[in-house]
């Protein structure tokens, strides 16, 4: 639960940020119904506390969500730095599960394609640092809060076989011929 002093203090520390989104999101004017006749009424009235009171306990709690995720991750790269955990041995996965975090698998990636996904590009980037020796990333922001990238292999670049994407480059060329045409 969030206490009142807390909420006034966020409140006054992001002031205008919640009094302008306040202002975003109400209707310019509100008609004001007279003896059958409507006339619009100016909102002049500031904005107060009590009137942006939710949008201030909602950032509030995302903001203490977001400083415990980062934390955690934290805590977790603490831990295996500290500890000279190595990487698939049975303190590493007795860390992952006794902390409640995930691994999670993503495609590779090249250099200059880490700028094209959808993580942080400053995040992919420091991947290409890591190695056996050192596996792990510092944490990074994420949709879901923090994470730090676990280096598991380095995928070696191949040149595929023609027949494997045979369709595709097929596909690639007719389409660019009909780009070309229409833009002669």
């Amino acid at each position: 639960p969030l206490s009142d002093e807390a909420l006034r203090s966020h409140f006054i520390e992001n002031r205008q940020r919640f009094v302008d989104q306040f202002e975003a999101d109400r209707a310019p004017s509100e008609l004001l119904e007279t003896g059958g006749e409507a006339e619009a009424v100016e909102q002049d009235a500031p904005v107060t506390f009590d009137d942006v009171r939710e949008a201030v306990a909602e950032d509030l709690r995302e903001r203490r969500a977001q400083r415990l995720a980062n934390k955690a991750a934290l805590n977790f790269q603490l831990a295996l730095y500290e500890n000279e955990i190595e990487r698939d041995s049975a303190a590493f996965n007795e860390l992952v599960n006794r902390t409640g975090r995930q691994l999670r698998e993503i495609e590779p990636y090249t250099r200059t394609g880490a700028r094209q996904r959808q993580l942080s590009g400053q995040m992919l980037s420091a991947a290409f640092e890591l190695d056996d020796s050192r596996y792990y990333t510092d944490p990074y922001p994420v949709s879901e809060g923090f994470a730090v990238l676990i280096y598991k292999d380095r995928v070696e670049p191949t040149v595929p076989e023609y027949e494997a994407v045979a369709d595709a480059v097929l596909a690639d060329y007719k389409a660019e011929t009909k780009r070309e045409r229409v833009n002669a």
